[in-house]
């Protein structure tokens, strides 16, 4: 018999919306998937043991509308505990979560080495050398030396 066109009790619907957000998920259901679980229902399971923050351990915020778990390993795995999550404001997140981006040469996208960048602002400085100049030395584009050398670019160096 299909359940399509028929109407479930707000009851049953409550459960099955509770349960795809992961309030149900625990080591004896059958959708427990453990250390391979995505990242939302991760959070939910979080928010489930370790409820709702009300303060940033950061800053020690509390006027803040919402607050986040982060994630301290940045493993994001159910194995390694709860101990592994910290309560952050909005602001102290990003914060938390740019700081161990990959910058410089170790980024993915990056065409040039850090000593490359300290040639360039080397160049700049000298005062011999216009940003065209240095573009070309470079193969790069004139906007792109412009900022590194205003610092806009490669901040970290």
């Amino acid at each position: 018999m299909s359940l399509k066109g028929k109407r479930q009790s707000p009851e049953h619907t409550n459960k099955i919306r509770l349960a795809l957000r992961g309030k149900y998920c625990d080591e004896k259901s059958s959708a427990w998937k453990g250390d391979s679980v995505k990242r939302t229902a991760l959070h939910a399971w979080v928010e489930k043991h370790l409820g709702k923050p009300k303060i940033c351990w950061d800053c020690n915020r509390t006027d803040s509308k919402i607050y986040h778990w982060a994630n301290i390993s940045r493993e994001y795995k159910r194995s390694n505990g709860l101990k592994d999550w910290k309560r952050l404001c909005p602001k102290c997140h990003i914060i938390f979560d740019f700081d161990n981006h990959a910058r410089g040469e170790k980024h993915g996208f990056a065409k040039f080495k850090e000593k490359q960048i300290i040639k360039i602002r080397n160049l700049w400085e000298s005062g011999k050398y216009m940003q065209k100049d240095i573009a070309k030395m470079f193969g790069m584009h004139r906007t792109h030396v412009s900022c590194i050398v205003l610092r806009k670019a490669w901040k970290h160096i």
